[in-house]
């Protein structure tokens, strides 16, 4: 994994087309609700994708993405199946957050 600055790395994983569309245009919109800058959010924030289909190389992984992201706040973005070990990473980690990714809440207010 790769985290720089850049506006394709502060969005773990970039392979999921949907989701790096989806978040990086909700991180846009967050620029203007919580008056963080985008470059700010950027170069201080890493949102992890935790679902079901990322779960193996997240976790196969975890060294390097801890390393890579150290100093920054990560935010998890749980799928259903995967609450359970946001909580813990939460709860035994330094991750800034989780937001629960459920069909039915508004993933704006949560971020």
């Amino acid at each position: 994994m790769e985290c720089q600055n850049r506006s394709d790395k502060y969005i773990w994983s970039p392979h999921d087309a949907y989701f790096y569309k989806g978040l990086s245009e909700l991180i846009v919109d967050i620029d203007r609700l919580i008056y963080l800058s985008l470059e700010k959010i950027r170069k201080d924030f890493v949102f992890i994708n935790l679902n079901t289909d990322s779960l193996t190389e997240f976790i196969n992984r975890d060294n390097e993405w801890l390393s890579a992201v150290k100093g920054k706040q990560v935010v998890l973005i749980a799928a259903r199946k995967s609450e359970a070990l946001a909580n813990y990473w939460y709860y035994n980690s330094n991750i800034r957050g989780v937001v629960y990714a459920g069909l039915s809440r508004d993933i704006r207010k949560e971020l």
